[in-house]
């Protein structure tokens, strides 16, 4: 009886203040103590305050490195039109792979010092963050299409098909890794490891970006099966991709002041 007549005087005073306050500010106190002496207890509430914390954590991080990717991809297919256009199917092929893998964002877990200081939205913020990351991503497609330029022989229809699949390899393995990178303001998998659901989702995009060309669809999307030293340059490139992405995010912060 003591212990419920503390919460509803605690839910009762908190009414009291609410009602002090400006109009903007009320609906969200008054509303608060609601909760308090509906649920007899801070147990919603906490929960609550955990889970909207959480959210603003992870949204600027997910639309800025999504905007990223995209603007990256964009900067990416206007350099490919020099070298060989990539087909709209090939496109749509990659952007529903990726865009399926970040459907089990929601589910992925943010570090702890994230959550003691308070995040703030800023579109300043958003767009430096677009404008610093998204040239790098373009940087490593470019130096991809100089070295499959050298490599292959894309005049004929079997060159273009592979030169085609060879991007389509790396551009997607570099966009579902990329997001486990910036997720964090760790080093990732190290000291930060994401959630069972986000790394399975990841993986499995990854593995389809690799499978695609040697299955029975891939002639229909215009891909060629590509040999294993050409594998082995792509996982090259895409690791040094994520290597500078790594040392990227990490001087970031130090040089505009800004968090991820």
């Amino acid at each position: 009886m003591w212990g419920r007549g503390w919460v509803e005087g605690a839910g009762g005073r908190l009414q009291i203040v609410g009602e002090l306050l400006e109009p903007c500010a009320q609906r969200g106190f008054v509303f608060f103590a609601e909760q308090v002496l509906a649920y007899q207890g801070f147990g919603v509430q906490v929960f609550q305050a955990d889970i909207g914390a959480q959210f603003a954590v992870e949204l600027p991080g997910g639309v800025g490195g999504t905007l990223s990717a995209n603007l990256g991809n964009v900067l990416s297919v206007l350099a490919a039109g020099v070298f060989l256009p990539m087909l709209p199917l090939q496109l749509l092929a990659q952007n529903l792979c990726y865009d399926l893998a970040q459907l089990a964002l929601p589910l992925d877990r943010v570090d702890p010092d994230q959550l003691r200081k308070p995040q703030r939205w800023s579109t300043r913020d958003l767009l430096g963050f677009i404008a610093c990351f998204a040239p790098l991503s373009s940087l490593f497609d470019l130096a991809t299409f100089w070295l499959l330029g050298h490599l292959l022989s894309v005049d004929g229809t079997s060159g273009q098909a592979l030169f085609h699949t060879c991007w389509f390899i790396e551009n997607l393995l570099t966009q579902i890794l990329a997001v486990q990178v910036i997720r964090t303001a760790r080093v990732p998998l190290r000291h930060s490891r994401t959630t069972a659901p986000v790394a399975l989702a990841a993986f499995a995009a990854c593995g389809i970006a690799i499978l695609l060309p040697y299955t029975p669809a891939a002639p229909r999307l215009g891909f060629q099966a590509p040999p294993l030293v050409l594998l082995a340059i792509l996982a090259i490139t895409a690791t040094g991709y994520l290597a500078a992405l790594q040392h990227v995010k990490v001087a970031y912060p130090r040089l505009t002041g800004r968090s991820l």
